[in-house]
């Protein structure tokens, strides 16, 4: 099939000169390109944008204004099986809870990362249960190693794991309700 043009393509006399074929296309995104590049902006768009954004709070600025809004984290806690000792990973979360059907030992939890805290819900079940916590574990001033939790009633143990007091898990608190 031959295909006629609707303009004559003139060659260079001399043959001195290389030809070269291009789309419509190619031609067009020369065109854009360059009228791209060539594309100014008034004064007028600059300053409104200067002032636009001299209206936006500093990227630095201690005071917000208007409605602040952050990300609510909830930690659902893991359901951890009831044992005679029982030992939790921490590297599964921060919050467990534990149907205590009997005394238990909660031994230092395993997998930490400095700064972690973690909470320990207990219900006892069907009496009282002595909840004894690791000896290792550091306790904050005024709390004890053991807490019997009230049948029925809920024991709260709040604890975090510094490498700063010698890679330990303190006890910050502890309470039943």
């Amino acid at each position: 099939m031959v295909k006629s043009f609707g303009t004559a393509v003139l060659l260079p006399a001399d043959g001195s000169a290389a030809l070269h074929a291009v789309t419509k296309q190619q031609m067009d995104a020369a065109v854009a390109t360059k009228a791209a590049s060539t594309h100014s902006h008034a004064e007028s768009d600059v300053t409104s944008l200067s002032s636009d954004l001299a209206l936006k709070a500093p990227l630095a600025s201690p005071t917000f204004t208007g409605l602040v809004t952050a990300v609510r984290v909830i930690r659902t806690p893991q359901t951890v099986s009831y044992a005679a000792t029982v030992a939790i990973d921490a590297s599964t979360g921060d919050a467990f809870s534990i149907t205590a059907t009997g005394d238990m030992h909660l031994a230092a939890m395993t997998n930490p990362t400095n700064g972690q805290m973690i909470l320990v819900e207990v219900l006892a079940s069907g009496s009282n249960r002595v909840v004894t916590v690791d000896g290792p574990t550091l306790l904050t001033t005024g709390l004890v190693q053991n807490l019997t939790v009230i049948s029925g009633q809920v024991g709260i143990f709040g604890f975090r794991y510094s490498t700063l007091r010698g890679n330990v898990w303190m006890l910050t608190s502890a309470t039943q309700g």
